[in-house]
């Protein structure tokens, strides 16, 4: 029994390792600025236009070397005696055991909407189990594997600087920023002084504990137009995901996923595919948001 948990860790391990490998992979070579036809922005009124920035990947990155040192060495960091630690590591143990578990598992992937995206689900179904320990030390995992991406600070300075409504939405979950806002760990994006105060959807956590919408479901954009106040034909996203921007002139994302939902999507004005801070910086200057 030991030896097979021990490969069972040793198999989360590492595949959570690759997925922190997944910013070095080449990404699509596609177009960094979607557009509506003839769109600019130069003659419109700053407080007018809202600009969506998604988290991860945009405004907060991922290496090996953050996975390791902020995840792996810090997962047990909500503990502080040995003996709490102890503890804590055989509730992982407990979990992994748990044949109800693997049912929440099935459960989530199997979401009447397809994949469930959202972390926190997945959280606060082991936290419902009884583990919530774990939980607790997991929301601070999904946090601290991640750093603010400084070389976007100096846009979004500019950006806000010129008046123009800033906003974050993201698939990050509702108690997942929460954490991030009260251990200030991003306090230049989510701080008392940062940009973004709150998640333009899901910035309340469901009483089911499940959530049921996230990009790219046409609810998503539609809940965080209203939820920021703001028309679509006024409104970019900046994204790293070229699936997550279905809603740029019915765009390739729904060529290339022909889905109900890419297909049903609000169009908003434009969509920057964001790979490097110089190609964003010189999509908002074909935009003309920035000199």
């Amino acid at each position: 029994m030991k030896k097979k948990l021990a490969i069972a860790l040793l198999g989360i391990c590492t595949i959570a390792t690759l997925q922190a490998l997944k910013p070095w992979e080449q990404k699509e070579q596609v177009p960094t600025l979607q557009l509506k036809e003839g769109v600019t922005f130069v003659d419109k009124n700053p407080g007018d236009v809202h600009i969506f920035f998604d988290a991860h990947g945009v405004l907060v990155e991922r290496t090996l070397w953050t996975f390791i040192k902020g995840g792996m060495f810090n997962l047990f960091a909500t503990k502080e005696t040995f003996k709490e630690k102890a503890y804590l590591a055989g509730q992982f143990v407990q979990v992994l055991c748990n044949p109800n578990f693997y049912r929440g598992l099935r459960d989530l992937l199997g979401n009447p909407k397809g994949k469930n995206k959202i972390t926190e689900s997945y959280l606060n179904m082991i936290g419902a189990l009884g583990y919530k320990d774990v939980r607790e030390a997991l929301i601070q995992f999904a946090n601290n594997v991640f750093v603010t991406n400084r070389d976007i600070l100096p846009l979004l300075a500019k950006l806000k600087s010129r008046g123009y409504n800033l906003h974050l939405f993201s698939n990050i979950g509702a108690e997942i920023f929460e954490d991030a806002q009260q251990r200030n760990l991003f306090p230049e994006l989510f701080g008392d002084k940062g940009y973004f105060e709150h998640n333009t959807i899901n910035f309340t956590a469901p009483e089911s504990g499940t959530y049921t919408t996230w990009k790219p479901q046409p609810e998503a954009y539609t809940q965080a137009l209203s939820n920021a106040g703001a028309q679509a034909e006024e409104s970019i996203m900046i994204e790293d995901k070229l699936k997550n921007l279905p809603t740029v002139l019915g765009i390739k994302a729904a060529q290339k996923k022909k889905t109900r939902a890419t297909q049903k999507t609000e169009q908003w004005t434009a969509g920057i595919l964001y790979r490097n801070q110089n190609e964003a910086e010189n999509a908002f200057k074909e935009l003309g948001l920035i000199n």
